[in-house]
């Protein structure tokens, strides 16, 4: 049974059917090279070879050469003479004469259209998804000898229609970008209608040659590559590679995959990323491992950016550095991967980080918060002397606040600071963070810090984050001050020794809700007082800021709910009035 009958009939075994077929393409197509007039191909070679991009001392002449041959006979069998009749059209018509396996091969190549085209991805053995770059159309392509460093890739080729709804190459694919001065773009550029995918076959053959590339002109590629089997491998890590290398536009990561990673970061990831990069790299696939060295980049600058502002560790890439020292000694991570490491942690390191646009006005502003928090914090301080240094505080950044505009705003960088707390396990005093974080209109955060205690994270503006810097430390004071005021009262001296421990924390609960509720008040009451008196809100701003740098950090949040406890109501009423009775008070004016 020949080739062509062997397909009508066995449309289902494309993988024996479609292989003898090509086989027959090849022989025509073979013998209507051949024929062709030299004198034409001759000229043609010279005009491509004229002005080469690389010197004849770059490659082997004689094989450039016989490429350059190759492809010039490829091109002039699918170009029309002055009568617009093609070589492969007469070919055609001489073999349908005749009849038999030559004379469908030769009709079905007649109907070939050169195309450039992107490999998508796999559909099953053999046959492939791949996307015209020209029309968007989305076909299935048939190699057998496909190499999976082609997928993603753009590339051009004459393909052939075939039964299935299938198209094959019958001419030499040759990889775009890579190998060619231009791009995908400049050779759509030559428009639509008859003839415009051979002007495109013209210039991506000249650019070819006159390239030097040698890349190995065949009918398919090389042998697919046997897959990397990772030694460290990732699950989460390896989708988002996957999902970059899939793209239909170059391969990266997108905005919501970047985020992604920042989530990721750590340095067991690092290190999966690290040798992932090697060992994709030694295997062949330079893209895959491409995007792994910039997933490793973009985690470790993460961890960089949150040690920077108080979050994590204080030095990540130091302390990863001399453990991951220690692995390559005991054998455990290549040298390879350390180098890798290094060269991403010089890289981030070197880069120079932003610093703060600061002006007179807003050194002034820091440098009387500062004042403020080393006059109230070192003297000790009342819960009513705390809300006059908060409404201070809080003057002086609207005050400031008003005066830049939102160019000038959006030129500071953020800064952050975290306060370890020494202790693991939560007390009453750590419910007010998130307030007087919202007070400064700077973001708060809670998480272990590496020795196992709480930490309080704040981050923003750098006006806003010493005034939280000065608050925390403030309503600290304050805790201690009334506490202290409340051991000293009835209450407590008539409280038995066994029920004193619950009372004091019942106090400290109510304190924490009357600080919290009265700072929440003097907040919307600024708020609205600002807004009718300028018609102007900062917030928006000062949140769209902080949502662009909190992204950078790439920390994912989960709310958790405030653990109801029993507390002496008598004791936490004390409490709450004291946090309620915040007054201004002239002592610290």
């Amino acid at each position: 049974m020949t080739a062509a009958r062997r397909l009508e009939s066995d449309e289902r075994d494309v993988g024996n059917a479609l292989p003898l077929l090509r086989s027959v393409l090849s022989k025509t197509l073979l013998e209507a090279l051949i024929s062709l007039n030299p004198a034409s191909v001759v000229d043609l070679v010279r005009k491509w070879t004229a002005r080469p991009h690389v010197s004849n001392d770059e490659v082997d002449v004689e094989a450039w050469l016989g490429e350059a041959e190759a492809l010039a006979r490829e091109l002039l069998l699918f170009t029309p003479s002055f009568s617009g009749v093609r070589p492969i059209d007469r070919r055609a018509r001489a073999a349908a004469a005749a009849g038999g396996d030559s004379a469908r091969a030769s009709a079905l190549a007649a109907k070939a259209e050169f195309r450039l085209f992107r490999i998508l991805d796999q559909e099953r053995e053999f046959i492939y998804r791949a996307r015209d770059l020209a029309t968007g159309e989305i076909f299935r392509l048939f190699e057998d000898y496909l190499s999976t460093n082609a997928l993603g890739l753009d590339v051009a080729a004459r393909l052939c229609a075939v039964p299935e709804d299938l198209r094959v190459m019958i001419g030499p694919l040759i990889p775009i970008g890579r190998a060619l001065l231009s791009t995908a773009e400049n050779y759509l550029a030559v428009g639509k209608g008859v003839g415009a995918g051979q002007r495109r076959a013209a210039l991506v053959y000249r650019d070819y040659i006159r390239n030097g590339a040698l890349l190995g002109l065949s009918f398919g590629l090389a042998p697919r590559r046997a897959p990397v089997l990772l030694s460290r491998p990732d699950d989460e890590l390896q989708a988002l590679v996957e999902a970059a290398r899939d793209r239909d536009q170059q391969p990266e990561f997108t905005a919501d995959a970047l985020a992604g990673l920042r989530e990721l970061s750590s340095a067991t990831r690092i290190v999966s990323a690290l040798v992932s990069f090697v060992e994709t790299r030694a295997g062949g696939y330079d893209e895959v491992a491409a995007l792994y060295r910039s997933a490793a980049h973009v985690m470790m600058e993460t961890l960089h950016r949150r040690g920077r502002v108080g979050s994590g560790e204080a030095r990540p890439l130091e302390i990863m550095r001399g453990a991951f020292a220690t692995q390559v000694e005991a054998k455990k991570l290549s040298p390879e991967a350390m180098a890798l490491f290094e060269e991403l942690a010089l890289a981030i390191a070197g880069r120079a980080e932003p610093k703060a646009k600061t002006s007179d006005d807003l050194d002034r502003v820091i440098e009387r918060i500062r004042g403020l928090r080393a006059k109230t914090t070192q003297q000790g301080c009342t819960e009513h002397e705390a809300l006059l240094a908060a409404e201070k505080v809080a003057q002086l950044l609207e005050r400031y606040g008003l005066s830049l505009s939102e160019i000038e705003m959006r030129k500071q960088a953020c800064e952050g600071f975290g306060v370890d707390t020494g202790r693991r396990k939560r007390e009453p005093i750590d419910r007010c963070a998130p307030t007087v974080g919202d007070f400064c209109d700077c973001r708060v955060w809670g998480e272990t810090g590496p020795t196992g205690s709480i930490r309080h994270v704040y981050f923003g503006l750098p006006a806003d984050v010493e005034a939280a810097r000065y608050l925390h430390d403030l309503v600290g004071v304050a805790f201690e001050t009334e506490t202290a005021a409340f051991r000293r009262g009835t209450f407590y001296t008539a409280t038995p020794s066994p029920q004193r421990r619950g009372a004091v924390t019942s106090f400290q609960i109510g304190l924490a809700d009357g600080i919290i509720a009265k700072l929440a008040k003097l907040k919307a009451d600024r708020r609205a007082a600002t807004a009718k008196s300028t018609g102007r809100d900062l917030m928006p701003i000062k949140t769209s800021i902080l949502d662009e740098e909190m992204e950078k950090l790439g920390l994912a949040f989960t709310s958790r709910r405030a653990t109801r406890r029993k507390v002496v109501t008598a004791a936490y009423t004390e409490g709450k009035s004291a946090g309620a009775r915040f007054e201004v008070n002239a002592k610290i004016a």
